[in-house]
């Protein structure tokens, strides 16, 4: 576990941030300011400072640029409460390894916290790398400087003595090489027969050109050599050169050439010292790769932490890749909802153009589909004689990588590599692309955890706004209902008012209600009395509806009906009731003259001499009749009431009604009425079209 520093001028934010960590197994330390952080510094190690950045006195942001100047192998997390975004961008161009906003979460501390620890460790890795790359160069450069001396003290030896420079060039492990000014070799020691291939016999004597350099020096070496001729001098001579050379088997190599010139019998003479360098090219490439991929591991580790959106994620580290190693291709894809295919995601390379986007794979399909089933590394140097690759289009895939991308040994997809050269993939290379993978598995819990955190934020505002909307709809609707609507606790305290039941209170505003009872409003009896009904409502949970008639102090009377709802709460008790107050006074009034209205009526047509029979037009069935008609027909009412007039007491055929139906105008006409007996009756007969309780009626 590691060991950290909290710095923070909030002694409880310390405390949650400390808890969180020391539960987690790691060691604590705490700072209340800059200034106490820089005492705790120079006393302990940390692997990584948690750093609020609004601080008295020297500020977070100060701390952080002293901390990574003085500190480099301190990890830095700023901890904030302001998601400023220009906060954000100058701490991280200082070099912070994650930023987290208050208030803290245990989940985010956590994650960002691994992944500073991470990188904190790729870095000082890509340093020590980087020292020994140096130290190795510095290495070189002196043994070349010490091979130069020794080259000067052999031409010199040369020079003095013939059978000494033989003796020595015999146990060189260097070819060293003589030739004329004619261009044929004088000298092949037996270390330039191992390097190139060629025995002395097969080369004494031959152009030296046309075996061992290749054709792109060719003309600059025949041109040098024209001015060689003539004063024993060019370019070449004194400067260590690397080159590429041809071995008897025409494969071509990297070596290390130093040309000095020499008189012999009056003739100039070229000498080289040559060195196969092919080893220390090979150590050279593979210590640059390292410092690629150390440096690549630690550029996808910091957008782990600060690419949250998933597509830029994913799109930006294949383009990373490919920009670091120049492959054919480079794609990452993820596994479907279902599980049972994976998805293109991102793409970078030459089959971009050649790929469609929704190019996908079965989990049984190609090296990619196999990785993602099996869960284990796939590679190949020569695709075309593994069994499990299959070519999608015309990409020109010669070896391919598939690495799959796993959380807690679940797949979550592929990262797939391919090259356009056979077997371009070795131990680093799997190495540092199973560590990539592993990065992108985090960075893409982490943006579907940002995603997941993103849609419950926009679903809560959603709701929050509707709530708010809901809220605001309900108080416009309340405060304009013409009824006098309260809410009370369980204490009989007025919680809410509308203004239509502050006026019936006697208040100008509603909120002056709030807090008070009705002992404030009304005599004590009446108040006592409300005040046990409520209570029994809130105990019964039954809802209560009164209908009582009020007489005021003025003398007028008024019918209020009164309805009390408990509103409960979540848990199943009560947190009050609900009462709405309506002023039915009109309605009564209303109620009592249609009743006289109706009895003057009934008393109306008992009174006429004349039949009188009320039929509904859509129904055609009788809904009233006078004793008169009830006479003429021979029948009571309950046999008349309800029954269809044609075929009844009217002769006419159903849909041949001439008033409903021919619309014939019927006036002081002779008609025949039909008795309960069936018997006609000659009538006269007018019949008249009115609407009664809201619907069409014939008054006969």
């Amino acid at each position: 576990m590691a060991k950290l520093l909290i710095v923070d001028d909030e002694k409880p934010v310390r405390g949650i941030l400390s808890r969180m960590l020391s539960e987690a197994g790691h060691e604590v330390c705490e700072a209340e300011d800059s200034e106490h952080a820089r005492i705790v510094l120079k006393q302990h190690e940390f692997e990584a400072v948690f750093c609020d950045v609004e601080m008295p006195g020297e500020s977070g942001v100060d701390l952080v640029a002293f901390i990574v100047q003085e500190y480099p192998d301190t990890a830095v997390i700023m901890a904030t409460i302001l998601n400023d975004a220009k906060i954000v961008d100058r701490v991280l161009k200082l070099g912070v390894y994650g930023y987290i906003v208050k208030p803290l979460d245990k989940n985010q501390v956590q994650i960002v916290l691994a992944n500073a620890l991470h990188r904190r460790e790729l870095e000082i890795n890509n340093r020590r790398q980087q020292e020994n790359l140096e130290r190795l160069v510095a290495e070189r450069t002196s043994e070349l400087h010490t091979t130069i001396e020794q080259l000067k003290t052999v031409e010199q030896f040369l020079r003095e003595r013939e059978e000494k420079f033989r003796t020595i060039s015999t146990y060189a492990k260097d070819g060293i090489v003589m030739i004329d000014e004619d261009d044929t070799v004088a000298y092949w020691n037996s270390a330039a027969e191992k390097i190139f291939g060629y025995s002395e016999q097969e080369i004494i004597g031959r152009k030296l050109h046309d075996f061992i350099v290749p054709e792109q020096y060719v003309a600059a070496s025949q041109e040098g050599f024209k001015k060689f001729r003539r004063k024993g001098s060019g370019d070449a001579l004194g400067q260590i050169l690397e080159l590429k050379a041809y071995r008897k088997d025409r494969s071509i190599f990297p070596v290390e050439l130093s040309i000095s010139a020499t008189k012999y019998h009056e003739k100039w003479m070229a000498i080289g010292i040559i060195r196969d360098i092919t080893r220390r090219k090979e150590i050279e490439e593979e210590e640059k790769r390292m410092a690629t991929y150390a440096t690549l591991i630690n550029e996808i580790s910091q957008r782990v932490s600060s690419k949250l959106n998933l597509n830029e994620f994913l799109n930006e580290t294949v383009s990373a890749i490919l920009d670091a190693f120049h492959y054919y291709g480079v794609m990452i894809l993820l596994t479907d909802q279902n599980g049972k295919s994976l998805q293109l995601k991102a793409i970078a390379g030459g089959y971009t153009a050649i790929f469609p986007d929704d190019l996908s794979f079965s989990l049984d399909e190609g090296m990619i589909g196999y990785c993602a089933v099996s869960g284990k590394i796939e590679s190949t140097g020569d695709v075309s004689k593994n069994s499990h690759f299959i070519q999608k289009a015309d990409e020109k895939t010669k070896s391919e990588l598939d690495v799959p991308i796993k959380r807690k040994n679940r797949v979550l997809g592929v990262l797939d590599i391919q090259s356009d050269r056979y077997h371009a993939f070795g131990e680093l290379d799997v190495t540092a692309m199973k560590t990539l993978a592993n990065q992108i598995a985090i960075g893409i819990d982490n943006s579907m955890l940002y995603e997941k955190m993103r849609r419950e934020i926009r679903e809560r505002q959603q709701a929050e706004k509707a709530l708010s909307q809901e809220q605001r709809l309900l108080h416009l609707f309340i405060e304009n209902l013409p009824e006098a609507i309260y809410f009370k606790d369980t204490a009989g305290r007025f919680l809410q008012i509308n203004q239509a039941q502050a006026k019936r209170l006697g208040l100008q505003y509603p909120g002056d209600a709030v807090d008070k009872t009705d002992f404030d409003f009304f005599d004590r009896e009446v108040a006592r009395q409300v005040y046990e009904e409520d209570r029994e409502i809130m105990k019964s949970g039954d809802v209560k509806i009164d209908e009582k008639e009020k007489m005021y102090p003025d003398g007028r009377t008024r019918w209020i009906t009164t309805t009390r709802v408990p509103l409960p709460d979540e848990n199943g008790g009560v947190l009050g009731l609900c009462g709405i107050t309506r002023d039915i006074t009109r309605q009564k009034l209303v109620e009592k003259a249609i009743k006289e209205s109706e009895r003057r009526i009934k008393t109306i047509l008992e009174s006429v001499q004349a039949g009188i029979v009320i039929v509904d037009v859509e129904t055609r069935k009788i809904v009233d009749v006078n004793r008169t008609a009830l006479n003429l027909i021979g029948s009571e009412k309950e046999n008349v009431i309800g029954k269809v007039c044609h075929h009844f007491i009217c002769p006419a055929d159903a849909g041949k009604c001439p008033v409903c139906d021919l619309n014939q105008k019927v006036d002081n006409s002779e008609k025949v009425l039909l008795t309960i007996d069936s018997e006609s009756i000659p009538i006269l007969k007018n019949v008249v079209k009115v609407k009664l309780d809201g619907h069409e009626r014939c008054v006969e």
